[in-house]
């Protein structure tokens, strides 16, 4: 088999996977919104099994000079730092990113972000955050100088066998 017909066979499946993942991943905000509504409460499942401890907690993803990370920010914990220092949870060093660039935590089942007094400021979708902060929503796009990452919404759920 030819170099050319290998590259144009692997470039295929590529393109095949990338229309695969994105019709899942409409999927999986689908299902992300529908289990959130059941962050605190049991439930029983249509195949008969009993959801419970569904706990939602925030991802968010980036990437730095050694690849691709994710950060958990727990619903109601003390949160994450960004920054260019190292006592940050996500440092970033850059002379860009201020020392302490931002914070995100839960509060009452929501994600907020809020921007540490930089020079430069923190961006959700393009739009300034400021110290009072702002909600996060599923899909945020966050930008902290030229560090961009996203805001994603994640769910842990246990399933146990209905009793």
């Amino acid at each position: 088999m030819s170099e050319a017909k290998t590259i144009e066979q692997l470039q295929c499946r590529v393109d095949r996977l990338v229309g695969r993942v994105e019709h899942l991943s409409a999927e999986l905000a689908e299902v992300k919104r529908d289990l959130a509504a059941y962050e605190t409460a049991g439930f029983l499942g249509e195949d008969d099994t009993l959801v419970n401890n569904a706990v939602v907690r925030g991802r968010i993803d980036y990437r730095d000079a050694n690849g691709l990370w994710c950060v958990y920010v727990e619903a109601n914990g003390s949160g994450i730092t960004v920054g260019r220092t190292p006592d940050n949870t996500i440092a970033i060093a850059s002379p860009s990113v201020a020392r302490r660039h931002c914070r995100i935590y839960g509060e009452l089942g929501r994600f907020w972000i809020r921007d540490a007094g930089t020079a430069i400021g923190t961006y959700v979708n393009q739009r300034a955050v400021g110290p009072n902060g702002r909600i996060l929503q599923d899909g945020d796009q966050i930008r902290c100088a030229a560090l961009k990452m996203t805001f994603l919404l994640d769910v842990a759920v246990d399933l146990k066998a209905a009793s």
